[in-house]
């Protein structure tokens, strides 16, 4: 799964393709920062979480 880019969106805005990076939405800065702190309460990595959303990086 990405990894967190410093500003609590995790992965977001890396581009779908390889060192492409694309503008990334506050609105998906904002998801991503939620995201990260309800993963965080719930105790879960980021690798641990991406099943239970059916998450697949391929």
């Amino acid at each position: 799964m990405a990894t967190d880019n410093g500003n609590g969106a995790e992965g977001v805005g890396t581009g779908g393709r390889r060192g492409e990076s694309e503008p990334v939405s506050d609105s998906l800065k904002t998801f991503g920062a939620v995201l990260k702190v309800l993963r965080e309460e719930a105790r879960l990595t980021q690798e641990q979480l991406a099943p239970m959303v059916r998450y697949s990086p391929a």
